[in-house]
């Protein structure tokens, strides 16, 4: 148990601690490479995005960064490609922008695709 508002985040790295002593692979963090996205594509992705029957994700675009949010609060997304995004502490599933078929933006994360809202 822990009593802060970031205390799950406590197991995680006990675990990853271990992982790399033990050598388990597949309990290790994943290495990306964060790369520079114009602020013009990053505005391109601003938007209130709804996956059908579940959240509305607001994608922001703070101190030149994007940040994702449900709710109160945001995260600081990375880009590792101009298209895909991840936050440092894997609060957020990695995250794809997708321009759809009909020209419409869309946001891919976790197996869902949620569609921008018009303004």
């Amino acid at each position: 148990m822990t009593n802060g508002d970031n205390g799950g985040d406590l197991p995680s790295e006990i675990l990853r601690a271990v992982a790399v002593e033990y050598g388990w692979a597949c309990y290790l963090p994943k290495e990306r490479t964060v790369v520079p996205v114009d602020a013009a594509v990053l505005a391109s992705y601003v938007g209130d995005y709804a996956f059908p029957g579940g959240p509305v994700v607001r994608i922001r675009v703070k101190d030149g960064q994007l940040t994702s949010a449900v709710g109160i609060g945001g995260v600081a997304l990375l880009a590792e490609a101009p298209d895909s995004f991840f936050d440092m502490d894997e609060h957020v599933p990695a995250t794809k922008f997708v321009k759809a078929v009909d020209g419409t933006m869309e946001l891919h994360a976790d197996g869902g695709v949620a569609k921008r809202r018009k303004p």
